[in-house]
């Protein structure tokens, strides 16, 4: 395996890592957004939001990896979750953000932890 390869299957690895922490993080601030809201829960979501953001990242620097061992994120599908997101983001509406999170933002990481796994477990 060349070095680059190598490089993109540790961040897959990772990525798989971070996915369960980002799930978790989902449900943690769905909680926080449908009335129990906390002091620091802005702050929270912001880092859930970078935390998303990297997901992404990596699976985009990845892509190439990922096609070769027969897995391919829909970009178009992608992009209007995140964009549903960002809506949500900026009407500032709790309940609008929390339906985001945790329907096509909680699918889409959901899918990320399934494809990744064999990149933290290889057999």
């Amino acid at each position: 395996m060349d070095d680059y390869r190598a490089q993109q299957v540790e961040a897959l690895s990772v990525a798989h890592e971070y996915s369960g922490k980002l799930l978790n993080g989902i449900a943690n601030i769905s909680a926080e957004l449908t009335g129990k809201r906390l002091l620091d829960t802005d702050q929270y979501l912001k880092e859930l939001i970078n935390g998303l953001n990297w997901i992404i990242e990596v699976i985009n620097r990845t892509s190439d990896v990922l096609k070769e061992d027969g897995v391919d994120f829909n970009n178009d599908e992608v992009n209007a979750v995140i964009r549903e997101l960002g809506d949500a983001l900026r009407s500032k509406e709790d309940l609008r953000i929390e339906a985001a999170l945790s329907g096509g933002v909680k699918d889409f990481i959901q899918k990320v932890e399934e494809v990744t796994a064999s990149y933290a477990n290889p057999s």
